[in-house]
């Protein structure tokens, strides 16, 4: 019932942040009408059903159940004209003021939602401007681009590494991780240049001689990117499975075992923890201004599914030329212990791995290959700032078994009680919300055989494709990659041009032969296809043959412990000087003002070109208004309170578009009267605005479909 109420306010909260700027800016052209002597037959805020309606004087003030537009309906004024030449006869009147009135009653509600959104600003400035800190909180080796291709990402190029702060872009000063993705937006299609604080130092990355970097399109969020992460704060944005009196949601953790972490991204933070997975760890937390020390078992930040399941690991990849790589270890071993402790799970080594890297800077990490136990001492190397070994894991859900992991406290794990031996093939896993469901194929010989695809093919073969908006609007669903078309069936049947394939849960699906590539020659009916996969940069099929018939079970598995997600906080900025806090408002309201008008042109342009894609950029009412109530619920009043004055200044850039049902084209249409000193003809203004309700119309069906789209989809 709380929660319940509790999201209704932030509900709430966000139609009343809406609505203020609606109000503000009609508030504008209703004040400017006043002063000029022009008679207000309405105020209006909102649209559907009428709330609320009262008249005072000569004004009728409404307000409507929805917040997300309004009006002020002045004697002498249509938006969209009836057709017949209005009269101007009555000195209140909106058409028998001069052209300076029309202008000053057009341009009072965008003066009103710059003015209010500065004052704001400026306000919070005082009180601790919220932003994201430029600090990087991780760094991609690889973005994926438009086409689906994992390029190396510009930020490893540059060199940055985790922790850095950047204080300049291309010679701009930037004081937010935003300030970063608009100068990064802005430099795509060229090369750029970044200065960062590291270690007390200051750093121009690239370095004197390097090669020029430029942004890559990252295709995930339709724009040109470094490739770096968001720093995360010490707040613990998400807790589950604590004990009543133990870890809360927004707690702030300032210690980990009496070490200070107050001044540590949670990244950092979150490694810290990792020592001690799935053990008893004492935390000092602050909580409504008072500290307090706290014992809990740390579970990581995903519940730790993988070793409460107990899902093997196998190494996915090695870097070539890295440590791992060094010390023998390769693509396809099945890790066992890490210095000495036997490894339960894929969160289980990672923790492993953290813990005697930040130790003793090297682990000893035994895997079995072909069945040959070996171990190797790796030595850890800093990549981009974090101490490596230079491996990619697999938690193992699909495929031939070689080993199965005990339990974290001992014993057999969960996937051996449930009847699995070593050498079985997984070929289903559906996971559901508290267990999940698995299938296997007990004994048989399993083989892998190459696909032939070289990386770049295997990444296009195997990603998803999306539907069209359009298809996705009616339902179309995405079309399966490579990977999840083939892996968990059995071959039912072999034609000459195609396989039929049985999935172990479906109906049967045909697969081109070329789509198997070399593997299409050595299969038979009754061949398990259990796995496709990535090893060693060569695309490959696993394919069981001569197994038993299928076997179910439903895993439970216990919770570990507690649950601990950080995520990015807006914190508050320090000004230097009085003209730093200035220049901090200045540079927000000159970004969403000036940088959003320049930013048009860019998304016309190809991503090749330093373009944006506007089906992920663009965001309409609904999207705003989810973000508001984010905000609200996530971040704080303050926070909330600086995207309210973003939005205004939003607003105003919006109707100042010359675009005839705007202020800018009412605006435009008048400059253009004043300048051949008579009215324009009815039917040409009645086209124009007619025209421009339809592209308003078409554009707000379009931006509230994408944001629909984001909320169906998440």
């Amino acid at each position: 019932m709380l929660d319940a109420l509790a999201y209704l306010g932030y509900v709430l909260m966000a139609l009343m942040g809406f609505g203020f700027v609606i109000a503000i800016h009609e508030f504008g052209h209703f004040l400017f009408a006043k002063w000029a002597g022009v008679r207000v037959d309405v105020f209006s805020i909102g649209f559907g059903p009428v709330v609320l309606r009262k008249r005072v004087g000569e004004t009728d003030y409404v307000l409507s159940l929805l917040p997300l537009g309004g009006y002020v309906k002045m004697l002498g004024q249509e938006d969209v004209p009836s057709g017949a030449e209005q009269p101007a006869a009555d000195p209140r009147s909106y058409l028998a003021k001069s052209a300076g009135w029309k202008a000053l009653i057009l341009l009072g509600g965008v003066l009103f939602n710059l003015i209010s959104s500065y004052l704001i600003l400026l306000g919070l400035v005082v009180w601790g401007m919220p932003v994201f800190h430029p600090v990087v909180g991780e760094v991609q080796p690889v973005v994926i681009d438009q086409h689906g291709l994992p390029v190396e990402s510009p930020a490893s190029r540059l060199g940055l590494q985790r922790g850095d702060r950047l204080v300049a872009v291309d010679g701009e000063k930037v004081r937010s991780f935003d300030d970063v993705m608009t100068a990064v937006i802005f430099a795509g299609g060229r090369s750029l240049e970044v200065e960062v604080e590291r270690g007390g130092s200051r750093l121009t990355l690239p370095a004197a001689g390097a090669p020029p970097v430029e942004p890559v399109f990252d295709g995930r969020f339709g724009r040109p990117s470094l490739g770096i992460g968001f720093p995360w704060s010490n707040r613990a944005l998400f807790v589950a499975d604590a004990p009543e009196d133990g870890l809360r949601r927004f707690d702030r953790i300032v210690a980990v075992e009496g070490e200070d972490v107050s001044g540590l991204i949670g990244q950092h933070i979150q490694d810290r923890l990792a020592r001690h997975f799935g053990k008893p760890v004492i935390v000092t937390i602050e909580r409504g201004g008072e500290r307090r020390e706290l014992t809990l078992t740390y579970a990581g930040y995903d519940g730790a599914f993988d070793v409460r399941a107990g899902v093997p690991v196998r190494l996915a990849g090695v870097q070539a030329g890295g440590p791992a790589a060094a010390a023998g270890l390769a693509a396809g071993d099945w890790v066992l212990a890490v210095d000495g402790v036997a490894v339960a799970g894929a969160s289980h080594f990672l923790a492993l791995v953290r813990a005697g890297l930040d130790t003793t800077g090297q682990v000893a990490v035994a895997v079995s290959r072909d069945g040959v136990r070996s171990e190797a001492l790796i030595a850890a190397v800093p990549m981009h700032g974090v101490a490596r070994i230079g491996v990619s894991i697999d938690a193992v859900d699909r495929g031939a078994l070689a080993v199965l992991p005990p339990a974290l406290a001992g014993g057999p794990g969960l996937l051996e009680r449930s009847g699995l031996k070593p050498g079985d093939a997984l070929v289903a896993w559906q996971p559901g919300e508290t267990d999940v469901r698995i299938a296997w194929v007990p004994g048989g010989t399993a083989r892998t055989v190459e696909l032939g695809l070289d990386q770049a093919a295997w990444q296009a073969a195997n990603r998803w494709r999306e539907a069209s908006l359009l298809g996705r609007l009616v339902g179309q669903k995405p079309e399966p990659g490579l990977a999840d078309l083939i892996a968990g069936s059995r071959v039912v049947e072999v034609r000459d041009t195609a396989f039929m394939l049985q999935p172990v849960a479906g109906p049967v699906r045909s697969v081109p032969r070329e789509a198997l590539g070399k593997a299409s020659g050595e299969l038979q009916v009754g061949d398990w296809l259990v796995d496709a996969r990535l090893v060693g940069g060569q695309a490959l099929v696993e394919i069981v043959r001569g197994a038993g018939e299928p076997r179910w079970a439903t895993l439970a598995p216990p919770p570990l412990g507690t649950t601990i997600m950080f995520e990015r906080e807006e914190l508050p900025y320090q000004p230097t000087s009085a003209g730093d806090a200035f220049g901090l408002v200045n540079d927000a309201a000159y970004n969403l003002v000036v940088k959003s008008v320049l930013l048009l042109p860019r998304l016309f342009r190809s991503p090749e070109q330093g373009g944006v894609d506007p089906n992920k950029s663009l965001t309409g009412p609904i999207g705003i208004f989810r973000e508001l109530k984010v905000r609200a619920e996530l971040m704080g009043f303050d926070s909330f309170l600086k995207l309210i004055a973003l939005v205004g200044l939003n607003l105003f850039v919006v109707n100042l578009l010359p675009i005839p049902i705007t202020d800018g084209g009412q605006l435009l249409m008048l400059g253009i009267e004043t300048a051949i000193r008579r009215p324009l003809p009815m039917w040409l203004r009645n086209g124009l605005m007619y025209a421009g309700v339809g592209l308003v119309g078409l554009l707000f069906v379009y931006i509230c479909g994408l944001d629909i789209l984001r909320w169906i989809l998440g």
